[in-house]
């Protein structure tokens, strides 16, 4: 980290303290001002790195991908985006008519799979909710 980089840091966070709090910091000594200001970067890193997760994840909700793992969210985030998400190619490259059916061929049968494992699912967990039933009448 740079000199400019440690004003900018000690800026915002005086910025986020009380005026009480900015006295006492200036009175502080180099060093504890220093485990203050690595303490602040690390919460708003923290912060940030957590935010852009929830947008990246709200992102692939509005996609219909409503679980995705860290893999997608990482990939997203190091934008990747286009070759994540949007599975159809792009004018610019040189992929045939075949390579492109492939594609779409291999997107509907893993289309296909979680539909059936979603049917499975479903049939799970109408057998569960006759089974609590049941139990909850006898009792």
């Amino acid at each position: 980290m740079g000199l400019f980089d440690n004003i900018n840091l000690e800026t915002e966070y005086l910025r986020s303290l009380s005026v009480k709090k900015r006295k006492a910091y200036k009175e502080k000594p180099v060093s504890v001002k220093k485990e203050l200001l690595n303490q602040f970067k690390y919460e708003t890193e923290t912060f940030n790195n957590k935010a852009s997760h929830d947008i990246i994840k709200r992102f692939l909700e509005s996609k219909g991908i409503y679980e995705p793992t860290e893999k997608m969210i990482s990939a997203i985030g190091n934008r990747e985006l286009d070759n994540f998400i949007y599975q159809s190619p792009s004018p610019n490259t040189s992929e045939t008519p075949s390579s492109t059916h492939e594609k779409e061929d291999k997107i509907n049968w893993q289309n296909e799979k979680i539909i059936k494992q979603n049917e499975e699912i479903i049939h799970q967990n109408k057998k569960i909710i006759k089974l609590l039933t049941k139990i909850h009448e006898k009792s």
